[in-house]
């Protein structure tokens, strides 16, 4: 899976000058089972120019997660960005199953700015065409067997492990220059409809 994401993404630099060249292999987390407990898919480790995954999370996750730390290998810092080059290199993968993690990897940014749109109206949302039951199944970060053994492995609980994550994360992005934290993630969203309104590329 690692190969065919820095192949994905090289194919992509074929169509985009500024990520072309060398991809480095993801590589997973040591302690997957800790960075689960903090809901971390994934990190580029700047300094040693290495894309990471979580090795814990559930399988489907993984393609467009692997696509999304390499985005970061090519200068695109911002979260927004990664996700949507992700979702390009995986939406257009001749692998059913890269293209499948890409469509997934965008799916709650996607259903969450359609609920705001519409005025957060249940029964309006009801009429609209709804989310196959079986994607909405593989829709989740870890399986509960995973969520199990990262339990049992646990050294502190997970709810304080995720909040202490998330200030860090939070001041993080600000130093970086990121306002809206990890809001930022869901900016793919504008992306996407420039993409296919043909403003962006």
């Amino acid at each position: 899976m690692g190969t065919q994401a820095q192949n994905e993404m090289r194919r992509l630099g074929e169509k985009y000058d500024r990520l072309k060249g060398f991809y480095p292999r993801p590589k997973p987390f040591i302690l997957s089972n800790f960075f689960s407990q903090q809901y971390m898919r994934g990190y580029y480790f700047a300094f040693s120019m290495e894309a990471k995954y979580n090795a814990s999370m559930y399988i489907v996750n993984k393609p467009s997660t692997m696509c999304h730390e390499l985005a970061h290998i090519k200068g695109f810092m911002y979260e927004d960005e990664a996700n949507f080059l992700a979702y390009l290199a995986c939406a257009y993968s001749d692998d059913d199953f890269f293209r499948y993690s890409g469509y997934l990897s965008v799916i709650n940014y996607l259903e969450r700015d359609f609920i705001t749109a519409i005025g957060n109206d249940p029964a309006f949302y009801r009429e609209q065409p709804q989310i196959n039951d079986l994607v909405r199944r593989d829709n989740i970060f870890l399986t509960p067997e995973a969520w199990e053994q990262v339990e049992e492995n646990a050294i502190f609980s997970t709810e304080l492990v995720r909040d202490i994550s998330n200030e860090i994360l939070e001041v993080n992005l600000a130093i970086n220059g990121v306002s809206d934290g990890v809001l930022s993630y869901g900016r793919v969203v504008g992306l996407l409809l420039m993409y296919y309104d043909g403003v962006l590329y």
